[in-house]
């Protein structure tokens, strides 16, 4: 598939808790000081004793945060990955979010994890992204997914 825009795409790689969101909302900060229009989602987590309780998605254009993910301690869930239990309608408002990121300067999309790598997740519209976009677009991930991110971004994702 021929794609009409081509993003120019910077990967932020580091291990869970590394700092890739910090990173994210400091790119976002200098992009607003240089009046450049900015979209997508941060997914911030919430930490309890040492423990990250939960991730949240937050509009970073709007500040609208919704809840994302919790810690499932053996509760059940539809959407699963890790120790984590994850909110269908956060995904739809995400996907449609990023989607109308698409007229930003840049964007960010926090994170490309497990999810994203079987096809949920934030990846419909990641790949609306790659197809629909032209600017800067951020996309952090960790480093155990990076070789087959960069495969599945080589054939359209």
């Amino acid at each position: 598939m021929k794609r009409k825009f081509t993003p120019k795409i910077v990967l932020v790689v580091g291990r869970k808790n590394s700092g890739k969101t910090t990173y994210l909302q400091q790119v976002l900060r200098r992009a607003r000081q240089c009046g450049l229009k900015v979209g997508g989602i941060l997914s911030p987590g919430k930490w309890e004793k040492n423990t990250q309780k939960e991730y949240s998605i937050v509009d970073v254009r709007t500040g609208r945060q919704i809840r994302l993910a919790w810690l499932a301690n053996g509760q059940s869930s539809s959407i699963r990955a890790g120790a984590y239990a994850f909110s269908r309608r956060a995904f739809q408002v995400a996907n449609q979010v990023l989607r109308e990121s698409r007229n930003a300067e840049v964007v960010v999309v926090d994170e490309y994890g497990l999810l994203e790598k079987n096809g949920s997740g934030f990846r419909p519209a990641l790949k609306y992204l790659l197809e629909n976009y032209s600017g800067i677009l951020f996309i952090a991930l960790r480093p155990s997914l990076l070789h087959q991110f960069r495969s599945e971004l080589k054939s359209g994702l």
